[in-house]
């Protein structure tokens, strides 16, 4: 996959990996991201969260696998995504089914809306006349996909 950085003017404090789920982009920072996988096959977890698809063996480790279309309320009838984020995490493997990866940009920190801040919404980014919605993965791990 090649990735593309956009130039922005302002000073540049941001980097983060931009992804579809359904018409809406979405932003997560680089440093949250370990590797971007081909989406594999998924063992369904019996009594967890709607928000989780299951897990999957990737290179021998189980990774907990997170379907941001659930928890974000997009909607659409699409299943999940063929990509997903591999995230940094210190004591566990999760990833996040996405529809496409688009790109990485870089961006100045006072362009981020956060009046909007909510949950795992840190704000929106307006870009070239649209919005990029940015995310925190943290606020979601692995052990909330239990009930």
């Amino acid at each position: 996959m090649a990735a593309t950085t956009d130039d922005q003017t302002a000073i540049e404090d941001g980097e983060g990996v931009v992804f579809r789920l359904g018409e809406t982009e979405y932003c997560i920072d680089i440093g949250h991201v370990d590797e971007i996988v081909e989406r594999g096959e998924l063992t369904q977890l019996p009594n967890s969260a709607p928000h989780f698809e299951g897990v999957m063996d990737l290179r021998g480790e189980t990774t907990t696998i997170f379907n941001p279309r659930t928890y974000f309320d997009v909607a659409g009838t699409h299943d999940g995504g063929d990509r997903i984020l591999i995230l940094d995490q210190a004591d566990s493997n999760v990833g996040w089914v996405v529809d496409g990866v688009d790109r990485v940009i870089t961006y100045a920190s006072e362009n981020i809306e956060t009046q909007v801040k909510s949950g795992a919404v840190e704000g929106v980014l307006r870009r070239e006349g649209s919005f990029i919605i940015l995310v925190d993965p943290t606020v979601v791990d692995d052990t909330a996909g239990r009930t």
